[in-house]
């Protein structure tokens, strides 16, 4: 299955739900359960939407440094 919007083209996958996860969208004044969850994933990686993913999950993952230098770190206590 597939979803385009404007020029952007997107695959869909349609997944079952788990056990023990719960899937609900609100319907007036009531809650109707789902049992079956949608995957949008771009069709292409020229594409502006996987170009924006891509950058955003660099940058998430680049804000946390893996190594911390200390320069000051007192006495020794021994």
């Amino acid at each position: 299955m597939s979803l385009f919007l404007g020029s952007e083209g997107f695959d869909v996958q349609v997944q079952p739900m788990q056990h023990d996860d719960h899937l609900f969208m609100r319907q007036g004044a009531g809650l109707q359960p789902h049992n079956e969850k949608l995957t949008f994933r771009p069709v292409s990686t020229d594409s502006i939407t996987h170009r924006e993913v891509t950058l955003s999950m660099a940058d998430r993952s680049n804000k946390s440094q893996k190594v911390k230098v200390l320069n000051a770190v007192g006495v020794d206590p021994e």
